[in-house]
């Protein structure tokens, strides 16, 4: 090769070199928008139980969305704007909830949620009363059976035809808002709901009764009883009158009166306190992934953080319990956990994300728990008080950022949570 074809090659190959090196110099991180902050969504999760078991095959309804109870009696409902949501719960041969309230507050961040549980009973058994009979009905169907929770004494000539009857006690739905300070509660014994086949008015005093499950007496004094009055509009508890505590049967009684029609809703309470401490955030998931020194953006990286709902009692009111005798301590388990909404018992729930990554960028992420210490004080008929303390969850956050490696600042961020 001629030394000037030698030269011209060597200049080619000096210029080419010099244009890649200017190029990469040159070159920018790969800029990509936030997939998380184009979805904007809320949720409402919860479990629903039956007793103290896992119900699955539930419908649950709030606004125009539906979902399903898994074999682990959870769901999850997802939402698009923030507000008050009422949910229904209901499933085939079980007592229908229409009345739970989920609340995303309007200053909520994106994937917020909030935890709603609930307890479906099922139906008491129908039984047929005749009205020359004195006859007793409880969930279990006819007769006194101690098995039973609650029942109604239906006096001999009460009505003068035949009807059909059923009785079955359930748990109110509650609300996911928790609101800060100290109120004057009156607390579920039990609810009842009383159905006929007919509409039967009185012509003698009927009793409506509640087992007591201590087996040593222990009771409370000044129990209430009320009746639901409904409206088109709205319901509401109304007192009716006292609730009496029969030592002989271990029952609490209450009298609905003749005159009166036999079926509606009904409710023991007794007197409490019940205080909500200030509502807390707690860490549950934290991390960073860097893509810092790479030009190229990360599409498509998924990860799994945890949520965390439910509720459960302290230690000392694990203490406090243990000293109690066994029936009346259920008796109050079942009354905090009528005001929880479902069983005692903390969930750690893993979720999934997806999210894209500019070159050069951190992306930061932090799941966040909030829960808030409810404190309820019962006294017995003798005197003896009753503290009873449980952590409960009332939702999830998310918050994160997408930062430059170069200033770590500015970038994406926002919030939510699944």
């Amino acid at each position: 090769m001629k030394k000037i074809d030698i030269f011209k090659f060597s200049l080619l190959l000096l210029i080419t070199a010099l244009g890649m090196f200017g190029c990469g110099k040159d070159k920018h991180a790969e800029i990509v928008e936030d997939p998380i902050a184009k979805s904007i969504e809320y949720y409402v999760t919860g479990l629903v139980v039956s007793g103290t078991t896992p119900l699955s095959g539930v419908t649950v309804t709030a606004g125009d969305q539906t979902a399903t109870t898994d074999a682990d009696g959870l769901y999850s409902l997802t939402f698009t704007s923030t507000g008050t949501y009422t949910v229904s719960f209901a499933k085939d041969g079980y007592m229908s909830l229409t009345d739970g309230v989920a609340v995303i507050s309007s200053s909520a961040s994106n994937r917020t949620s909030v935890s709603l549980d609930a307890v479906l009973s099922a139906l008491g058994e129908t039984v047929t009363v005749a009205p020359s009979e004195t006859t007793t009905v409880t969930e279990l169907g006819e007769g006194d059976d101690a098995s039973a929770s609650t029942g109604v004494i239906i006096p001999a000539n009460s009505s003068s035809t035949s009807f059909a009857i059923t009785v079955t006690p359930y748990v109110e739905a509650q609300t996911s808002a928790v609101t800060s300070g100290t109120t004057a509660e009156n607390l579920s014994l039990t609810n009842v709901l009383v159905t006929t086949s007919e509409s039967i008015t009185l012509a003698e005093d009927a009793t409506l009764f509640f087992n007591n499950p201590a087996t040593d007496g222990t009771h409370f004094s000044g129990v209430d009883f009320y009746k639901k009055s409904s409206t088109k509009a709205s319901s509401s508890w109304v007192r009716v009158g006292d609730v009496t505590y029969d030592a002989t049967s271990g029952k609490y009684k209450a009298t609905i009166s003749a005159g009166n029609t036999l079926d509606g809703e009904y409710s023991m309470r007794v007197e409490a306190t019940k205080t909500v401490g200030t509502t807390t955030s707690e860490t549950v998931t934290e991390f960073t992934k860097s893509n810092a020194d790479n030009l190229d953006a990360i599409y498509g990286y998924s990860f799994s953080y945890s949520t965390k709902s439910g509720w459960d009692y302290t230690t000392a009111s694990q203490t406090t319990l243990s000293l109690l005798n066994d029936g009346f301590a259920i008796l109050l388990k079942s009354i905090v956990a009528e005001q929880e909404g479902g069983i005692a018992g903390i969930r750690t729930i893993a979720q999934t994300l997806t999210v894209d990554i500019s070159g050069n960028y951190l992306f930061y992420f932090l799941a966040e728990a909030q829960y808030a210490n409810i404190t309820y004080n019962l006294s017995t008929s003798t005197g003896l008080a009753i503290t009873l303390v449980v952590k409960k969850y009332v939702g999830n956050t998310i918050t994160y950022t997408l930062t430059s490696a170069d200033s770590h600042s500015g970038g994406h961020s926002g919030g939510g949570s699944n």
